[in-house]
């Protein structure tokens, strides 16, 4: 369980979250084989507008975790507002409704491929 977890609501939320993603868990698997030679490498995490907020920071923060440096890419440097999505019991629809924002380290036109 990762370190910034503290409390039982968000330990059940990163169960879950895991248990769905196991493509991200995997890619992690792959990137941290090597860890010792990883440490501190940037690695992007791309956004925009309305970018999902679980789908976001579930890998921002299992990044971190595994030694990188997640640097985020938008359209352009700025704040960006991201959503959740869920899908209530007995519902056919997906709800939406506001997120946590996060801020773009880097814009698109900026990427140096080389430094990543």
């Amino acid at each position: 369980m990762p370190s910034f977890l503290h409390d039982e609501q968000s330990n059940a939320v990163y169960n879950e979250v895991s248990a769905s993603q196991p493509f991200l868990n995997r890619i992690l698997q792959l990137l941290t084989s090597e860890r010792s030679h990883r440490v501190n490498e940037p690695v992007l995490v791309i956004v925009g507008d309305a970018t999902e907020t679980v789908d976001t920071l579930y890998p921002f923060y299992r990044l971190q975790e595994a030694g990188f440096r997640p640097v985020v890419a938008a359209p352009q440097r700025g704040r960006f507002q991201m959503v959740m999505h869920e899908v209530s019991p007995g519902w056919t629809i997906t709800e939406e409704w506001r997120g946590y924002s996060i801020n773009a380290d880097v814009a698109f036109s900026e990427i140096k491929p080389d430094e990543y």
